[in-house]
């Protein structure tokens, strides 16, 4: 039933014993078309009509959640926290746990939102909303300060749920705390792993900052040839292969291989259009040209072909 059918049946039926249903169903309609303030209007009549219903931590969830939707976050917890604790045994509780933990995560409170994703993750292990409350806990650890104790939840995310995606994302947080803490063989291990994620966005990020580590570690044949797989194995990642071409060359001018950097950099306008990349890129080779044992001539950015140049060639 659409809403008008919905409110067609509530006017004429107020009394019906189907009315609690239907008018729940009405303010989930209003949520559905993502008219969040008709939706919460809605829910809170829902409970004011009918407040011994047990449909009733569906509605203060639902009202919450709408609240969320409209960025009124301080409005919106006091909905979860009734589900909370004046439905504990309903299976909203928990998403309301996790929802209003949520909250406190986003204004910042991460002690708060700290105890009440680690309590979802003791207690309830098997969740689908576990790994996602794990990785949560590891990143308010790292907010609070402890790094040590965000790289083990880190740690346990993978080991636990390792079909989840998030321990994909977590092998990523982990490796680069694992790097500030100068643990750069564990830190290698776990971009490695990260880099085996189905998701192409967090496979060459991971592969970036592992080609990266090895040229801070001066292992430069292995950091170039990193880079380069990188670039090849990801061509459509325009982003990522302009910046692993810029470290390739990097690499060659940390070792005074001035004239492989530029040549590094004229792969870079071979391959890009970007006009932001094009004028970072011969701005380092402007740089470099007096360092070159024999100068080149000046380089010229990639052109997009027009239709006239185009039309010329044929």
């Amino acid at each position: 039933m659409c809403s008008s059918d919905l409110q067609a049946f509530m006017a004429k039926y107020p009394a019906s014993p189907y009315s609690p249903d239907i008018d729940l169903r009405l303010a989930d309609s209003r949520f559905h078309e993502q008219n969040y303030a008709a939706a919460v209007t809605q829910y809170q009549d829902f409970i004011q009509r009918f407040p011994q219903s047990d449909l009733m931590p569906r509605a203060y969830f639902w009202m919450g959640t709408a609240l969320v939707k409209e960025g009124k976050m301080d409005e919106a917890a006091p909905d979860f926290q009734k589900v909370i604790t004046q439905y504990p045994a309903d299976s909203l509780a928990l998403e309301s746990q996790f929802s209003l933990a949520s909250i406190y995560f986003e204004q910042g409170n991460f002690t708060q939102a700290l105890a009440g994703y680690s309590d979802i993750v003791q207690r309830y292990p098997d969740h689908r909303l576990a790994p996602h409350a794990l990785f949560n806990s590891a990143v308010c650890e790292k907010q609070l300060g402890s790094p040590d104790k965000a790289m083990d939840d880190f740690a346990k995310l993978s080991q636990n749920y390792p079909q989840d995606p998030l321990a994909f994302e977590a092998q990523v947080q982990r490796g680069i705390l694992l790097e500030k803490a100068n643990r750069q063989s564990e830190a290698l291990e776990a971009y490695a792993k990260a880099a085996q994620s189905p998701d192409p966005d967090l496979a060459v990020e991971a592969a970036f900052y592992h080609a990266d580590l090895k040229r801070q570690m001066k292992q430069y044949p292995q950091a170039i040839q990193e880079f380069n797989d990188l670039a090849a194995k990801f061509p459509d990642e325009d982003q990522w292969v302009v910046t692993a071409l810029a470290q390739i060359a990097k690499c060659d001018e940390e070792q005074a291989k001035y004239d492989k950097a530029y040549k590094a950099y004229e792969r870079i306008l071979k391959y890009t259009k970007d006009k932001t990349y094009q004028a970072a890129t011969l701005k380092h080779m402007k740089a470099l040209r007096p360092f070159l044992k024999k100068t080149p001539p000046r380089a010229k950015p990639a052109l997009v072909p027009t239709p006239q140049a185009t039309e010329a060639s044929r």
